[in-house]
């Protein structure tokens, strides 16, 4: 993962080993998060959060290759104690990318879809940084296999835990 950060912008590289790309979902981007896909959840940072539900300005935004060598984008926000099931997220850019042992995925994300007013030096944000590897064959091609975080309680496909998030500090 590599991110950068100017007044209006969140910028994202991540580049993933992944031999049997796999994603299933291309009508219901909600669900793009189960098959193969970089996903960032961000909110407010404060030293004392609910456990019980999602921040309110709390916002996930996933991003996948297809198999035929497109992008897939999605955004949620909020819903209770977990995220609502989005839709397709279209301000900014996301490309994904297929190489020979994965793919890359580099996006600029707009401040104003993330839901972060005013982004300075210093800034903290409540943030996971997400990696979903889909099971390749069989019966269950295409559902969430593995979910790999910064957030050690971030395993499965719900978002509960949401005092557990890490830190994302933006510096110059």
């Amino acid at each position: 993962w590599r991110l950068g950060w100017n007044s209006n912008t969140l910028f994202v590289f991540v580049k993933v080993t992944d031999p049997d790309l796999t994603q299933t979902h291309l009508q219901r981007p909600w669900l793009i998060g189960t098959g193969d896909a970089i996903g960032l959840e961000l909110g407010t940072y404060t030293t004392r959060i609910a456990t019980d539900r999602m921040g309110a300005r709390d916002v996930r935004i996933l991003i996948a290759p297809t198999e035929t060598g497109g992008t897939l984008r999605a955004l949620a926000y909020p819903e209770g104690a977990n995220f609502a099931a989005g839709t397709t997220w279209t301000t900014g850019a996301a490309i994904a990318k297929r190489t020979l042992s994965g793919y890359v995925v580099e996006a600029a994300i707009p401040f104003e879809t993330l839901r972060v007013e005013k982004p300075r030096a210093g800034m903290k944000l409540a943030a996971n940084l997400l990696l979903a590897d889909a099971v390749a064959t069989g019966a269950k091609r295409g559902s969430l296999g593995a979910l790999l975080s910064n957030n050690e309680q971030r395993r499965g496909s719900g978002a509960k835990w949401r005092f557990t998030w890490g830190v994302l500090e933006l510096s110059t």
